[in-house]
């Protein structure tokens, strides 16, 4: 929860954001050795008649993205009223302690 609050103020780690982006852009580029991966790729755009971008766009889309476009998303995807847990075993009093250390409004909403 503290972390995710971090991200929506908008308070990056130096140097986080760039080796998340480079990390994506090696996955890219290391998924499209596949033969079978190239080629799903090119059939989902056929199908989905949707624009096939080249790797320097790919990239060019990844670099854009800044600490305020992640911030914002944050607060829109993860507020903390659209959290939720689950968790199995048999255990549940460990459960609910675990999830009360996150967001003690989870275990009470759980309970009524």
């Amino acid at each position: 929860m503290e972390q995710i609050a971090d991200i929506a103020a908008g308070n990056l780690r130096p140097g986080e954001l760039e080796r998340a982006q480079e990390s994506l852009k090696g996955r890219i580029m290391l998924s499209m050795e596949s033969t079978s991966n190239r080629m799903s790729r090119l059939g989902k755009s056929v199908i989905s008649d949707t624009e096939l971008m080249t790797f320097d766009r790919i990239f060019a889309e990844i670099d854009a993205v800044d600490t305020e476009a992640i911030a914002e998303l944050a607060t829109v995807l993860l507020p903390t009223e659209r959290l939720s847990a689950s968790g199995v075993g048999a255990d549940e009093n460990r459960f609910r302690a675990a999830v009360a250390r996150a967001n003690s409004a989870l275990v009470a909403r759980a309970a009524a």
